[in-house]
């Protein structure tokens, strides 16, 4: 099976320049309005690995996910503090 071509599509993002510029503007425009990390691409590292996806080719394995956590840690760790859970 496929992956469909989604709004955030790998394919989009790589093939449409146009595309491309309004995609990162709109996200940089929000992390800088509502104050969040941005996760520059969440599939980096994976995106054109199919081995990476499950059957569906669209849902990440077991084996991607350390590499999906290395993307998003760094916007992620500074927002968990230095406290304590308990």
């Amino acid at each position: 099976m496929r992956r469909s071509c989604s709004s955030a599509c790998t394919c989009c993002l790589t093939t449409r320049p146009d595309y491309t510029q309004k995609f990162h503007g709109i996200y940089g425009q929000l992390e800088r309005q509502l104050r969040v990390p941005l996760v520059p691409f969440l599939l980096a590292g994976i995106a054109d690995k199919p081995e990476m996806f499950q059957a569906d080719q669209i849902h990440p394995t077991q084996q991607a996910q350390p590499v999906l956590l290395n993307n998003v840690w760094p916007a992620v760790k500074p927002l968990l503090g230095t406290g304590s859970p308990r």
